[in-house]
């Protein structure tokens, strides 16, 4: 069984007189490897959330990401993604959380708050093409300076690179996938397409198994997976 994979534009225009019944607010953590598109994503949801009109999506969103955090460390966005969600706001966490180790230390802290939280997860598919060529024209990153720094990062988590799989029980609601192909031009997500994305996932988004063990961040393995 494979996580559910979109093509955003049919449903747009359907999506456009939907309203979502969710109430509670979402955890939303995207996985991809440098350049794959999420911070374009994170950001377009920050700007465009009030234009949603969708209920809890339309909550205010936060993104919480290392590479802009003060020191650059994990636990400065752990801070934040807490903070957010007690406040009431949805948010998303814009890292590569390459691993289930990495994801963990906020699912725990969704879990531990005393409301219910939606806890999602959009895997970024984006080929190593596209990657490429998006750290070729990159010049604003304030971490990965050149194209070359940035596919040698990428050749050197690849191997420990893992996302979320369809038979295991991480502690995710939702999870889905998104290919080159769902992805706008230049990174630049209109509210429709939001709008449509966010439908997609909740209403379509790959559940996890009932049962099996949950995994647990337990000790820290340090401040990596921006």
């Amino acid at each position: 069984m494979s996580h559910e994979q979109i093509g955003l534009d049919p449903v747009i225009a359907s999506s456009q007189s939907r309203t979502s019944t969710y109430q509670s607010p979402i955890l939303l953590l995207l996985v991809g490897l440098p350049a794959s598109g999420k911070t374009a994503l994170a950001q377009c949801l920050v700007t465009e959330s009030p234009a949603l009109n969708l209920d809890s999506f339309s909550r205010k969103w936060i993104r919480a990401s290392q590479d802009d955090s003060p020191n650059r460390r994990r636990q400065e966005v752990e801070d934040l993604v807490r903070d957010g969600l007690l406040a009431g706001d949805n948010v998303v966490v814009d890292r590569m959380n390459f691993d289930a180790r990495q994801r963990a230390h906020f699912l725990d802290i969704a879990r531990s708050l005393p409301m219910p939280t939606q806890t999602w997860c959009i895997i970024l598919n984006t080929s190593l093409s596209a990657i490429k060529s998006r750290l070729e024209s990159r010049t604003n990153h304030p971490t990965i300076t050149t194209a070359e720094h940035g596919l040698d990062i990428i050749d050197k988590m690849k191997y420990q690179y893992r996302p979320p799989h369809p038979t295991l029980v991480e502690g995710f609601d939702r999870i889905l996938q998104l290919e080159d192909a769902d992805q706008p031009e230049g990174g630049l997500w209109s509210p429709e397409r939001l709008r449509a994305l966010l439908l997609r996932i909740s209403e379509r988004g790959h559940r996890e198994p009932v049962g099996g063990p949950r995994f647990s961040s337990a000790p820290a393995l340090g401040g990596r997976g921006r």
